[in-house]
This record gives C-alpha cells, sequence and structure tokens, in this order.
C-alpha cells in the first residue's frame, strides 16, 4: 500500500492531532517547506479543507526574510497574511525574523500591518533580526501607540549572529511600544533597544530581559531607565547588562522585593576587581533565588566572596550563584603579573550563607578558586560544584582538586565537570559523586546566547 493508499482513510480529528503532533516536535522557524501543514493541505481537496479548516493549526505564525528580493518581500507578507487568516478567530503567536542581507523596511512595509490588524488576538510578537541602521524606531512605529488586549509575550531584538565573542555593536535605540496598554504582558525581552518611556504595562511584568548589545546607557539617563525596574513591582526573573546600572549613584538601590532570578551582563567597562560587588550591591532583591553573572573574570569572583558581607545588599535565600565568561578561549588575566589573585581568604561565615550551587565556566584563575572553595574555610552549604575550565588551565584545575579529593574526600560536593575535567582523572575513587555536564547548554540558559 502506497502512503498516499495508507493517509486518505483517516478520519479528521486524526490527521488534525498528527499536525498538531509535528509541530508540537519541531523547532522553531522552521521553513514552510518542512511544514506538515502546509504540505497536508496540498495533497487533496479534503485534506486542504480538514487543515485549512483547524485554526489551532495555524496559531503558531513563522515568517522569515531570507532575501531582499521585491519578490521575497511579497510572498512573505503572503505567507504572513495566508497564516493570519487560517488561524482566525484563536490567539496567535507570531515569530518574524530578518536576515543580515535584508532592510528593516519591510517591518513597516509589509509585516506589521498585517499584525496590526489582529492586535486583539495577538498573545506573542518576537522580532529578531541583525541589522546596522542609526534609528530603528521608525520601523516600529505602527506599535507604538497601539493595544494588545491579550499580548502575553514580547521580544525584540537586534542582535549579532555569532555565538561567541562580542556583539558587534549595534545603535542603541529607546523603543516605545504598546503605549495604549498591554495588560497581560508578563514577558519581554529588548536587546539594542530599552523601554522608553517606562510603559504603562511595566506593572504586569514577571519576566524582563534587557541587553543592549555593548551599547552602554548614558549616565544621566541611568536612573529614568531603571524606573522600569522599580515600578515593575511583579518581576521575578530579570536580566540585565550591567552597562545599565554601573553609575547608579551610590545612593540608589534597586529594589525589587519578588525577584526569584536575575542574570548580569557584565560591559567591558566594568573589569575593575571590585566590579562585581559594587554592581551587586545596587540591589536590594530580598527573595533572590538564583544568581549569573556573565563576562566576570576570576580575580573578581575573588573579590565578591571573600567579602564578608556587603555595604548594603544582602541575599539570605540565594541558593545558586554562576559565574560564565563566554569567550571560550578564555582571557589573558592570568598572564598578566599586574593582576594576581588577592591573597584574603574567604570569611566564615561566607557572603552567601545558603549557596548550595556554585558554577564556574571558563574564568581565569580557577584553580586558585578551586583551591579557597574547597578549602580550609570552605562554603559549608555547598552541594554542588559546577566546573569548566578553560583549555589552557585544564591540567592546573585537575591537580587542584585532585589535592582537595585526596585532603577530604567526604566533604567535597558533588562535582558536575566538563568533558575535558570528566575524562583526565577517575574521579570515582574516594567516593566523589561525579556528573558530565555541557557548558554550552549552561552558557545558553544564561540568556547571551540568541541568533536570528
Amino acid at each position: 500500500m502506497s502512503a498516499a493508499a495508507a493517509i486518505f482513510p483517516l478520519p479528521d480529528e486524526l490527521l488534525i492531532a498528527i499536525v498538531a503532533s509535528d509541530q508540537q516536535s519541531r523547532g522553531t522557524c522552521c521553513p514552510v517547506a518542512h511544514k506538515m501543514e502546509w504540505s497536508l493541505s496540498h495533497v487533496s481537496r479534503r485534506f486542504r479543507a480538514v487543515i485549512t479548516g483547524a485554526p489551532t493549526l495555524w496559531a503558531d505564525v513563522e515568517v522569515s526574510l531570507p532575501s531582499n528580493s521585491a519578490e521575497g518581500r511579497q510572498k512573505s507578507r503572503e505567507l504572513l497574511k495566508l497564516s493570519l487568516q487560517r488561524s482566525y478567530p484563536v490567539n496567535v503567536s507570531v515569530s518574524l525574523r530578518l536576515l543580515s542581507a535584508a532592510n528593516a523596511a519591510v517591518l513597516r512595509t509589509h509585516w506589521l500591518p498585517e499584525i496590526v490588524a489582529q492586535l486583539d488576538r495577538l498573545q506573542s510578537l518576537s522580532v529578531v533580526f541583525s541589522i546596522r541602521q542609526d534609528d530603528l524606531s521608525i520601523e516600529f512605529a505602527s506599535l507604538r501607540d497601539a493595544a494588545a488586549p491579550n499580548l502575553v509575550h514580547l521580544e525584540i531584538a537586534n542582535i549579532d549572529e555569532t555565538l561567541y565573542g562580542p556583539w558587534i555593536e549595534r545603535p542603541r535605540s529607546d523603543l516605545e511600544v504598546f503605549s495604549g496598554g498591554a495588560p497581560k504582558l508578563s514577558s519581554v525581552r529588548m536587546c539594542g533597544f530599552f523601554p522608553s518611556p517606562p510603559p504603562p504595562w511595566k506593572t504586569s511584568l514577571t519576566r524582563l530581559q534587557i541587553a543592549m548589545g555593548g551599547q552602554p546607557l548614558r549616565v544621566h539617563k541611568d536612573v529614568r531607565y531603571l524606573s522600569i525596574l522599580t515600578q515593575s513591582p511583579c518581576l521575578t526573573h530579570l536580566l540585565l547588562d550591567l552597562a545599565c546600572v554601573h553609575s547608579v549613584p551610590t545612593t540608589h538601590q534597586i529594589h525589587i522585593p519578588l525577584l526569584e532570578f536575575l542574570t548580569l551582563h557584565i560591559n567591558e567597562d566594568g573589569q575593575y576587581e571590585s566590579y562585581l560587588k559594587d554592581a551587586l550591591d545596587s540591589f536590594d532583591c530580598p527573595a533572590l533565588n538564583e544568581l549569573v553573572f556573565v563576562g566576570s573574570h576570576g580575580d573578581q569572583v575573588f573579590s565578591l566572596l571573600k567579602m564578608p558581607h556587603l555595604p548594603r545588599a544582602s541575599f539570605p535565600t540565594l541558593h545558586s550563584l554562576s559565574f560564565i565568561y563566554t569567550n571560550i578561549y578564555g582571557c589573558a588575566c592570568e598572564d598578566d603579573d599586574e593582576s594576581p589573585l588577592p591573597s584574603t581568604r574567604f570569611t566564615d561565615p561566607p557572603l552567601f550563607p545558603a549557596v548550595v550551587s556554585l558554577t564556574l565556566i571558563n574564568q581565569c584563575f580557577m584553580a586558585d578558586l578551586v583551591g579557597e572553595i574547597l578549602g580550609e574555610t570552605p562554603l559549608p552549604s555547598l552541594k554542588t560544584l559546577t566546573l569548566c575550565p578553560e583549555g589552557g588551565s585544564v591540567v592546573d584545575v585537575r591537580s587542584a582538586l585532585q589535592y582537595a579529593v585526596r585532603r577530604s574526600s567526604q566533604n567535597i560536593p558533588a562535582l558536575r565537570l566538563s568533558r575535558e575535567l570528566f575524562s583526565a582523572e577517575n574521579w570515582q575513587t574516594g567516593g566523589t559523586n561525579l556528573e558530565l555536564f555541557d557548558p554550552e547548554e549552561v552558557i545558553k540558559t544564561s540568556g547571551y546566547l540568541c541568533s536570528p
């Protein structure tokens, strides 16, 4: 029996279930040719009627522009319009992708007019592109005063195509969208933009990511921009460039009472030793459970962990602490004789008394940090230590771990090691709990990696 003969007798409900299952299993931005709803809708008149008559199968709308030809622009608009028509009347999630060769004007001329006509049904909007242009806010002018009563998630990101290394510097723009109201909006991600002025939907936010792509904010504007944080009382998750806070006046503290997860990206300006301490002390987050620094250096980590307390802030409920340097080739700090680690040892009690999980990825001076963390004044509550040394320090980190295991194997926390460390020694001896982990997955979840 041919494949066609096998599927023709299937009942309508089963056809719809098959397509729905395919949608759940495939990744985002799948080419139209690989989407089962489009393929089956061209098999026969019956299949077309069944598939196009099921609005939920068209609720996830994905459109990309691989080329900037007139034909490509028009085809993308027709695809977007047709998907929105077939999804009526259910709410929709729209994902728009522009490649670096494309012209941002297609947003204003072809795509957003179709979206604006369906704002009442818009549940999620993601616009990701990689474009160098002085002012992109004009492309989003149609969304400035718009209202989206059912919008839950919003992403507008102008990002680099590369996965590792510094972002290509893009001009930073202030962006005003949905000032007419979005009462259900709970999750916002902006890269290369800052929501300005503080929008009316800030009070409903629970998740906020603001990444400026290496473009620090102007000093005299920092406090005004940070008002979106202090006026978002429901925030539980925050990802923020430290460029946004490094020049906040020392008398100002950012109070976010419900914040549980905080990720801070370090700008290149923040490479002095006490930078982590100064930045962290700007936050008053009594409910904080997980803290991630992206772009930190080992001497900064040491300087922070050796402190008995911060001048103002305290984090009594902090359970997970991560320090990540995203460049897989590491840094040159250990080659600089003028940047030795501080000689002061960790304090007892420690700065973060409740931390049970500590992660170090590509940190310089990692062997010294491991020796101190597992040394005479360890972190008493630490249950899991996750390590991924930069390539040139694997031998030294392995030696530091070997020494700690030999000295007190029963008190060593569970170890999660990158493949290089995992395969370098028989860590099971002495009863050490061991797990292999993929550092790339940790870096991705830190919110740093994303591409169009």
